[in-house]
């Protein structure tokens, strides 16, 4: 998730570059999800990909196939899977965390929200932080685009801080698997609807009082200084579907945070775990209905404690990592 790696800013303009910020810092992954087996023949799935039937027993008749992504990418992750496509065509409703209509908005709710995010009575980056913190991040950042920052409100920072460490290990945006999945639901004529709106996600990384925007700033210096390696580590864990791996750096990354200061946690529970129930429920309701479902978001929300496919058995579904054939 974080890294202090040094090389060339990233070439989009500080202000045109936060329309992916925010959703980046929504990417982040976390730990692995016991295996259900169904009866049926079924091969392993493509990666980051679940199938979710009811359990034994159950009366749910719907399918829900999972794909989990990463908002920012290369090109080592492509071809994707061609099964997870086949998936995708066979649904009678794709989901992802956004919509194209909300995803749209993004940039304009960002930018509108900027101009009321300025700093007020003289208070600016440079006040709010230590100076050991702020030469730091001026000098992660570089001058310029810290000097533009340097007056709003720190979810501003600490949203491009996390593009420009993902930029120096050369993950683009324009190469996310969201991306990738948006352009083949297009292709074939495939609607996708949202769980989420921008403004939502917007006010859950840009609401915090200013007291905790300083505490999440400080500890993504934190880490990027202290813990250069880690985003990279959650990149080759994703690559390489290994979930085990993913687990151990972002629970690791979380402990790290909320060691540093414990007021962390309720945002951290905000982030993922209060949207990963509310996403369950509405997945349970539209497998009781019988739909077959395809469900592409980022990995966070489908590994580790809490996670929306964990929250799933309590309405009587279960994940395996495993494909069935639509």
């Amino acid at each position: 998730m974080k890294t202090r790696t040094r090389a060339a800013a990233p070439k989009q303009g500080p202000l045109t570059l936060f329309a992916f910020m925010f959703l980046l810092q929504l990417s982040a992954c976390s730990s692995l999800h016991p295996v259900w087996n169904p009866a049926r023949t079924e091969r392993r799935a493509p990666r980051m990909f679940w199938t979710v039937e009811a359990a034994p027993g159950g009366t749910g008749k719907g399918i829900l196939y999972v794909q989990g992504t990463l908002h920012l990418g290369k090109a080592e992750l492509y071809p994707l899977d061609n099964r997870s496509f086949e998936a995708l065509a066979s649904a009678d409703l794709v989901l992802a965390e956004l919509s194209p209509r909300e995803l749209a908005k993004v940039q304009e709710l960002v930018l509108s929200r900027m101009s009321s995010s300025a700093l007020r009575h003289g208070a600016s980056l440079r006040t709010l932080l230590p100076p050991d913190d702020a030469a730091w991040l001026e000098s992660f950042m570089g001058s310029a685009v810290f000097n533009t920052l340097v007056a709003y409100e720190p979810w501003v920072a600490y949203s491009a801080v996390d593009q420009f460490a993902a930029s120096r290990l050369g993950l683009d945006p324009g190469l996310g698997v969201d991306a990738a999945i948006f352009k083949e639901a297009a292709r074939i004529g495939k609607r996708v609807e949202g769980l989420e709106t921008a403004a939502d996600q917007l006010r859950l990384l840009s609401g915090p009082a200013l007291s905790l925007q300083v505490l999440l700033m400080r500890d993504s210096i934190r880490e990027y200084r202290y813990h250069a390696g880690a985003l990279l580590k959650l990149y080759k864990a994703y690559v390489d579907d290994d979930r085990t791996a993913l687990e151990r750096e972002v629970s690791a990354s979380l402990k790290r945070s909320e060691a540093f200061d414990p007021a962390l946690a309720e945002f951290h529970n905000a982030l993922l775990s209060t949207r990963d129930a509310a996403w369950a429920k509405r997945l349970a309701g539209l497998l009781d209905e019988g739909k077959t479902v395809y469900l592409f978001a980022g990995a966070a929300h489908f590994v580790g404690p809490g996670n929306v496919l964990k929250r799933l058995q309590d309405y009587g579904y279960r994940a395996a990592q495993t494909l069935k054939r639509p």
